[in-house]
């Protein structure tokens, strides 16, 4: 910060394409507090003339995903921190950014210094200004030799339907589903006696929504009903039911990665927590069970106390819990409780204690 503006080091940045854009870091503090607080807006300047902005005044929950494409979600998949793009991306029709002559992109090939300004404000007005100058290196802009791409090359488009298919895997991309250009990447991996594993594309790619992925296998009936697809995205595992569709198993996600067809016969875990089967419960307030699968799906939990069924409480952990009540008068008691997992296996567990 240079006489109360910011700027950057050095002052004058090169760049060796035609084409340039802008994000930041930046953060807001009220007084007598010391909380990084979100920024309320921030508009990007091209030699004084103002290109492109974003105020966050009203974001609704369902543009909260969205802001994958706000962010460098590449970076920020890989653990960096949040940095906010200025420029718009393609994809992103949504909510926060204004538009005033452009999305952004700032063309750098007349080879003059650009002066670029971009003013951060708060709800309240209060404004700090990051200032600096850019500048293509045209030598380095010529040498690039940027090679046309091969057949087995496929660029993915926003806001168009994008299709691959070869003889093993399939998916396609409805058309909100991408903010940005990318180069499909695909590559096929071997794991012995397992399933293969297919790399679509990159983690790093931000998604909007859910799209169907298909995968060839040739599986016994009697294992057909127990296939899972598993989805490794940044070290994250999902997994989903994959329904059989003509030797083609089909299942959904929203994130990309290595994809692989399992074959899931271990029913869910049951276990109680500060309770046993025998046990005096006069003391107790509640009964409490962690329930568990291998693929992280429990379709479904059930609980019966001498045959009726109780309501046990669960906000999307793993602990399902029964607050005693009415429905459980002190004497002797049976407890049934069933745990189901997305494939339907089924663990089913009974319990006598003394009330």
């Amino acid at each position: 910060k240079i006489n109360g503006v910011y700027t950057t080091v050095p002052a004058v940045l090169i760049s060796n394409s035609n084409q340039v854009s802008f994000a930041i870091t930046a953060y807001d503090r009220y007084t007598s507090s010391t909380n990084r607080n979100g920024i309320f807006e921030a508009i990007l300047f091209d030699n004084e003339l103002p290109i492109v902005g974003f105020q966050l005044d009203s974001i609704s929950y369902a543009e909260t995903r969205d802001f994958n494409a706000h962010i460098d979600y590449r970076l920020r998949s890989n653990g960096g921190p949040f940095v906010q793009h200025v420029s718009r991306l393609p994809g992103y029709t949504n909510g926060v950014y204004k538009t005033i002559n452009g999305d952004g992109v700032i063309n750098i090939s007349d080879d003059s210094v650009h002066t670029i300004k971009i003013e951060v404000r708060d709800a309240n007005g209060n404004t700090s200004v990051l200032q600096f100058d850019v500048k293509r290196d045209s030598a380095a802009v010529k040498k690039k030799n940027v090679a046309p791409l091969t057949a087995d090359q496929i660029e993915f488009y926003p806001n168009m339907l994008n299709v691959f298919e070869n003889s093993t895997v399939s998916f396609y991309l409805p058309e909100n589903c991408l903010f940005d250009t990318v180069h499909f990447r695909y590559n096929e991996i071997s794991s012995g006696k397992a399933f293969p594993i297919y790399q679509l594309l990159s983690p790093g790619i931000p998604m909007h929504g859910y799209f169907p992925v298909r995968i060839k296998a040739d599986i016994p009936a009697e294992l057909q009903d127990k296939v899972v697809m598993q989805c490794v995205s940044n070290g994250r595992i999902e997994y989903a039911k994959a329904v059989n569709e003509n030797g083609w198993y089909k299942a959904s996600f929203r994130q990309f990665g290595n994809f692989q067809l399992l074959i899931d016969n271990v029913p869910p875990g049951i276990a109680p927590v500060g309770f046993r089967d025998g046990m005096k419960t006069a003391k107790l307030k509640r009964l409490a069970f962690v329930v568990g699968d291998n693929t992280k799906e429990v379709r479904n939990f059930s609980a019966t106390l001498d045959g009726n069924w109780i309501r046990f409480t669960n906000d999307k952990g793993r602990l399902f819990i029964y607050n005693f009540d009415e429905h459980c008068p002190p004497g002797e008691h049976e407890l049934k409780v069933s745990a189901e997992d997305g494939v339907g296996n089924r663990t089913e567990r009974i319990y006598h204690f003394v009330r």
